[in-house]
């Protein structure tokens, strides 16, 4: 069973970047974009983390490529923080290799709790906002643009 991955799909988005490289746009704007939707996501994702120990909450950062926006959680001290956010059922997996020790999987339910999945889609329509402003004036610059 595959997780939701909470992807945002905007249709046309790969055309129109083609389109911008060919007349020699650099896609600066969609890095800088990209970068800000996931500082902002980040910084409201770390207000709904769990707080049992706070430290999680310092390690929820995000990042922007020209391709996608991410907002990652956890680092070698807080190797859990996939776990809390996605749950598990078993401890090791059932479907990894065998531990050396030899150890048997065992029942381990953590419940849950997608704190940054779900500050993504609240802020859905905020961020199709900022896309769709990018995107406009992409394509007003397009207009008369051969290609």
């Amino acid at each position: 069973m595959a997780k939701d991955r909470g992807a945002v799909q905007i249709l046309g988005l790969d055309e129109l970047r083609y389109s911008l490289r060919k007349i020699g746009d650099d896609l600066e704007d969609f890095k800088a974009l990209n970068s800000e939707i996931a500082q902002k996501v980040a910084s409201r994702a770390r207000s709904k983390a769990p707080h049992k120990d706070d430290n999680l909450r310092p390690t929820i950062r995000g990042g922007g490529a020209k391709r996608k926006a991410t907002v990652r959680a956890g680092n070698a001290r807080v190797k859990y923080a996939w776990v809390i956010h996605w749950g598990r059922k078993m401890w090791p997996s059932k479907t990894a290799d065998p531990p050396t020790s030899g150890r048997k999987p065992f029942a381990a339910p953590v419940e849950a709790r997608p704190f940054i999945m779900e500050t993504a889609r609240a802020m859905d329509s905020e961020i199709q906002a900022m896309y769709a402003k990018v995107i406009d004036q992409k394509t007003k610059q397009l207009k008369g643009a051969r290609l």
